[in-house]
């Protein structure tokens, strides 16, 4: 995975207290080869205690910018599993547009997931 981008926070618990540093999630592309060589895959996750505080869409807006500046990719693309709406919004918010749906794709936990294909193109 090429520009890994961990998501993490800094706090203190008393005043004069060393501060203290937790990964809170992370969001990183990887690139395609070939005749696929300008796409990446982007992908992010953040721990389930951090939900609804905005910051996967920050991190996911901060690595779509690298993603289109520094590695020069003409779109970026990322999959979610159909029960996931939030990840859905997250994307959509970012600018991200449903491609389509690949239906039955994923088998998980004895069942079968469509998944919701996002992209973006500079």
């Amino acid at each position: 995975m090429v520009g890994q981008y961990r998501i993490e926070t800094a706090w203190r618990e008393h005043p004069g207290d060393r501060i203290s540093r937790r990964v809170r999630g992370q969001c990183g592309i990887s690139l395609q080869g070939g005749w696929r060589d300008h796409l990446g895959e982007i992908g992010y996750w953040v721990g389930k205690e951090y939900w609804g505080r905005g910051i996967a869409s920050a991190a996911l807006r901060q690595m779509t910018e690298y993603g289109f500046t520094d590695l020069q990719l003409k779109k970026l693309y990322a999959g979610v599993l159909a029960p996931n709406t939030p990840s859905m919004r997250v994307l959509a918010k970012c600018g991200y547009e449903l491609e389509g749906v690949l239906k039955s794709e994923v088998r998980k936990h004895g069942g079968y997931f469509d998944i919701h294909q996002f992209a973006r193109v500079r």
